[in-house]
């Protein structure tokens, strides 16, 4: 679970702060989204302490644009109802 959400040395490196209640304070002000576990544990998702960063975020994988006429013509794929 580490690449969807923040670990907590990078969380303290982010914000500065050991104490979870400091790093929640601390993301409240800067406007970071978190939840806390029930640990106590801020968490914070990867994707919005890089936003925060200013890195740009990956580029959604894009599915293939397939030619479904033409792979129902040629008998790889049966048309809804078909079997």
């Amino acid at each position: 679970m580490t690449d969807l959400m923040l670990t907590a040395d990078e969380l303290e490196r982010l914000t500065g702060k050991k104490r979870p209640k400091d790093q929640a304070a601390w993301c409240r002000r800067n406007g970071i989204r978190y939840r806390v576990n029930d640990r106590g544990e801020v968490i914070v998702a990867r994707a919005i302490g890089e936003k925060y960063l200013g890195v740009e975020s990956r580029s959604p994988v894009k599915e293939p644009d397939l030619n479904w006429p033409a792979m129902h013509g040629m008998g790889i794929v049966a048309r809804r109802g078909e079997t």
